[in-house]
């Protein structure tokens, strides 16, 4: 039980950093809300999602899979090689950043030139410092997941939104600046929580040690299965931005900004269990242990059902006050609602991911990216097409919906043992149980007002 013990851990960790995250979020939902039109809201996600787009030009599905090596490299001790893989890929992706924002920073303003907004270039320019602040970023979070340090790899997205909310009370109302803010405080909140985590990151690295064997470590491993993650990772930025572009085509850029309001808090409601970050790092040491990665699938899957029940119904009792708080989103309110329920479905596909990449199934990955791409191209237009703005959240559920299917039908594969019925979700085995409470003890030993003096 060593590894549900280590999961249990990691979710009450996680889940911690997300309940105190979720407050500072939400004061900063505010001060953006308030202070942008639903236009400028759109506006900025457009803008966002332009950047995002940009972003696959850094090979990001790398980072999971080289987190995977990590991970067995550190539970077989060699360290030498661990740090080798982790040295590597760094100056890898710090190369990939600085090209990427010379790119986006230089190119920006022609582009916003021929569009017809030329301020969209300055918003570019300075979101484009996001990428030389990335590599930086990375070296923090990575070592923290695969040194297990589930603490700091909860905390370091918190740390970024108290930067956030205090740069945007400083812009908002000291300096009287309105839609750039955004994007400067995007970049400001990153170099806080570089800084603040440096001494950690510092020591995490030096836990792999002094030596550094195997000096083609990253490529040799970039040959086999990681190419496959970075055509993932493609195909996983390209249905996110295509979402909003549809939705562009169709309403408008003020359409967008309510989608964006909507999917937004979903996707924060989503996050507050999220046993994908768990897994990440804890499936590749039971690899060889497929019976028991079975149980622990099947249970991670089964806690995620029963919480996401919880958070959705607990959503619905708070969505009027949002809309009180947020009156001019209220035409969202029936995108919400609709996309409620892919609250369950995406986090049953997350739990899917960690489990291709340990093995190795990239490929397997890919093409399963690549059909919920085709999912959306069709059934979003035609989800549009038969309910009007609502159709968004029905499109976005089916396209989760099959693409769980999909997903599901491919793990069998790979793990013949596993099974999952409808019926299962409400059964419990005693090992089930087991988990259970180890994840609620573990969690309500670290919150705050439970916590034991030593």
């Amino acid at each position: 039980m060593s590894g549900a013990f280590t999961a249990a851990k990691g979710v009450a960790w996680v889940t911690l950093a997300n309940i105190f995250g979720k407050l500072i979020i939400l004061g900063n939902l505010y001060l953006i809300l308030t202070h942008l039109s639903v236009y400028e809201y759109g506006l900025s996600e457009l803008v966002l999602s332009a950047v995002s787009l940009m972003s696959a030009f850094l090979l990001p599905g790398l980072s999971s899979a080289v987190v995977a090596d990590l991970g067995v490299e550190r539970a077989n001790g060699r360290l030498a090689s661990m740090k080798a893989l982790f040295l590597q890929f760094l100056t890898f992706n710090a190369s990939l950043s600085i090209v990427a924002w010379a790119v986006l920073f230089f190119f920006a303003p022609m582009v916003a030139h021929q569009i017809g907004n030329d301020a969209i270039g300055s918003y570019l320019q300075i979101a484009s410092f996001l990428f030389l602040l990335s590599p930086l970023r990375l070296a923090s979070t990575m070592l923290a997941t695969a040194q297990m340090r589930y603490a700091d790899q909860s905390f370091f997205s918190v740390v970024e939104e108290i930067g956030k909310g205090l740069l945007l009370l400083v812009l908002f109302f000291g300096l009287g600046r309105t839609l750039d803010a955004l994007f400067i405080a995007a970049v400001g909140s990153q170099i806080l929580a570089i800084l603040v985590f440096l001494p950690r990151t510092i020591s995490a690295y030096r836990m792999m040690g002094t030596t550094v064997d195997q000096p083609l470590a990253f490529w040799k491993s970039l040959r086999t299965h990681h190419r496959w993650s970075i055509a993932a990772s493609y195909g996983s930025t390209v249905v996110q931005a295509t979402q909003l572009w549809i939705v562009r085509f169709f309403f408008g850029t003020e359409a967008v900004g309510l989608y964006a309001f909507a999917s937004g808090i979903v996707a924060q409601v989503s996050s507050l269990l999220p046993l994908s970050a768990v897994l990440g790092p804890l499936v590749p040491s039971y690899v060889d242990r497929r019976e028991e990665l079975v149980r622990l699938i099947r249970a991670c899957l089964k806690v995620q059902f029963v919480v996401s029940l919880i958070l959705i119904v607990g959503t619905l009792l708070v969505l009027p006050f949002f809309v009180a708080i947020f009156p001019k989103y209220e035409p969202s309110v029936p995108l919400i609602v609709a996309l409620l329920s892919s609250v369950v479905l995406s986090g049953a596909a997350t739990v899917f991911t960690p489990v291709f990449v340990a093995f190795k199934e990239q490929r397997s990955l890919l093409i399963s990216v690549l059909v919920k791409l085709a999912y959306t191209v069709i059934l979003m237009p035609l989800g549009i097409f038969l309910f009007g703005m609502p159709g968004i959240g029905v499109s976005v559920v089916a396209v989760l919906f099959m693409s769980v299917l999909e997903r599901y039908s491919r793990l069998k594969r790979l793990l013949p043992g596993f099974r999952l019925s409808p019926k299962d979700f409400f059964s419990v085995t005693p090992e089930e149980r087991g988990y259970g409470r180890m994840v609620v003890k573990r969690l309500f030993h670290r919150l705050p007002f439970t916590a034991r003096t030593p």
